[in-house]
């Protein structure tokens, strides 16, 4: 069996569990097979991924590729002297 990797892993998941307890919270009840079916297929629309993953960088303020360069740019002339 081949390893996945690690581009592949998946971090993040939704389950059914995961709807039907937001269900519980919401609508005090379980939702049908139909239902659930209805909520996979809209779940996707309102999850922007992109903003997220960018919003995760800035909160852990992940530099740049331009300020890592400069960064490293900074180190060389503190050497240099």
């Amino acid at each position: 069996m081949k390893s996945k990797n690690e581009k592949d892993t998946i971090f993040y998941s939704l389950d059914i569990s995961d709807i039907q307890e937001i269900a519980d919270q919401d609508l005090e009840r379980e939702l049908t097979k139909a239902e659930i079916k209805k909520v996979i297929d809209l779940v996707p629309n309102f999850i922007n991924w992109a903003d997220a993953i960018s919003y995760a960088f800035m909160e852990l303020r992940l530099p740049t590729n331009e300020e890592l360069i400069e960064r490293k740019r900074k180190r060389k002339i503190k050497v240099n002297i």
